[in-house]
């Protein structure tokens, strides 16, 4: 089943993990809104968010939401809306990439 995410790349990106508790606390002032992503699996937005064959915002399920911007990379945020429009006040689920894959926070 489909599910609704939004990426939020960092306006300063520092490439670098931050523990739970700095995002919980910052975010999401610092970042910018800048796809929404339409699939089935949390883990494919990193992938479908990166530019691999071509540019991302080309992908299937991918709308670009601010222009430019980079591929998704570590430090960035993923939050799971319920539905296109969803509100990243009250998230179904926050995550960051990190250097393990996606962590919760």
């Amino acid at each position: 089943m489909d599910m609704n995410f939004q990426v939020w790349q960092r306006d300063n990106p520092t490439f670098r993990d931050d523990d739970a508790a700095f995002l919980a606390q910052t975010f999401p002032f610092g970042f910018s809104h800048v796809a929404d992503v339409v699939t089935d699996d949390i883990g494919r937005v990193f992938q479908l968010t990166n530019h691999i064959d071509a540019p991302f915002w080309e992908n299937s399920g991918v709308s670009l939401v601010k222009d430019p911007c980079r591929s998704t990379s570590v430090g960035d945020v993923i939050v799971q809306v319920a539905g296109p429009y969803g509100d990243y006040d009250r998230p179904l689920r926050r995550v960051t990439v990190n250097g393990f894959g996606l962590g919760d926070f």
